[in-house]
């Protein structure tokens, strides 16, 4: 099954990951386990009630002509297909126990499972793919008061591949390392009042990415800009409401290139309009484009069905058969 990112959601998942570093004063979830589509939580406190397992199944309207003709890939995850299909367990206190895949024959494909300490605090990922073998992939480790101070990812021979490391400083997180890959960095953390700043460094030195974060009242604005050999190349904002989120992006090339989208949400905080507009790309790809997302939600107020429309029509759905404590 393919796994397509946009250029446009590959910047939104990297600043949503800063944005959950810059906020761990305490230990939460690390946030690779919490960065998933909100159809795929690998924890249990977005839903409402105690879930104890869930089934994941998607169904590909054959839609794909429309958005192809925009250049866009609307999941970011998945194509939609109904080759495989997931199970998710949770535990009582909410943090997910497995995920298993399994492809049209309910054969297994993979399984991902999570390890926790007395404290509930997640310690170890394991996964298995055809051999059925599970082998330790990441390890969390922390340090007093419960925060999580590292994350070690192990390659298929079980050796240590890279990590990540974090500071802390009257229990405000300082300073991030990602040590033992071509991309190592060092990101620094300020924070005054209701601002955050965010650099991220490369070894030799050169600035990266930088962000700034200011909350006022319900309103959450954030800029961020990226850099290449010194020079910035991006810059993204990005203003968050309880009920709106705007988002725009511009890359400085030759020809520079803008996308700008505003996401509504309904009464359940859930995504159900996204309005995408892009100027500076080839002329199939400019102009906007209209996501509606159409939910169907459960007793307990979690969706069981989630119907994607492109400019009006449907192109693809995610089940969700979800079991309560």
């Amino acid at each position: 099954m393919k796994k397509t990112i946009t250029k446009t959601t590959f910047y939104i998942l990297l600043f949503l990951l800063f944005i959950a570093n810059a906020s761990l004063a305490q230990w939460k979830m690390p946030a690779s386990d919490r960065l998933m589509d909100d159809g795929f939580p690998f924890n249990a406190f977005k839903f409402k009630g105690k879930v104890k397992a869930m089934k994941i199944r998607f169904k590909d309207f054959h839609a794909s002509n429309t958005s192809a003709e925009h250049g866009i890939k609307l999941d970011a995850y998945f194509d939609g297909s109904e080759d495989y299909y997931y199970k998710v367990s949770y535990q009582k206190e909410g943090g997910i126990n497995t995920w298993d895949t399994y492809d049209t024959a309910n054969r297994l494909i993979s399984k991902l499972m999570f390890v926790y300490d007395q404290q509930n605090k997640i310690i170890e990922k394991y996964e298995s793919r055809k051999d059925g073998v599970l082998k330790k992939i990441i390890a969390y480790t922390y340090v007093s008061l419960g925060r999580w101070n590292e994350t070690i990812y192990y390659d298929s021979l079980a050796q240590i591949d890279h990590r990540d490391e974090k500071v802390y400083n009257n229990n405000k997180l300082t300073v991030t390392y990602l040590k033992g890959t071509p991309s190592e960095s060092k990101t620094t953390y300020q924070y005054d009042k209701d601002k955050t700043v965010l650099k991220t460094y490369l070894p030799n030195g050169m600035l990266y990415y930088k962000s700034k974060e200011i909350t006022t009242g319900k309103i959450k604005t954030t800029s961020s800009e990226h850099y290449n050999n010194g020079r910035k190349w991006g810059i993204t904002i990005i203003i968050q409401t309880d009920t709106e989120t705007f988002f725009k992006t511009t890359e400085s090339q030759q020809n520079p290139v803008t996308t700008t989208e505003v996401s509504k949400k309904n009464e359940y905080c859930d995504v159900f309009q996204m309005k995408t507009s892009r100027s500076g790309f080839p002329e199939h790809i400019n102009g906007e484009t209209i996501e509606t997302i159409e939910y169907v939600y459960d007793k307990e107020g979690n969706f069981v069905s989630k119907t994607h429309y492109f400019n009006g029509t449907p192109t693809y759905q995610t089940i969700r058969e979800i079991e309560y404590y």
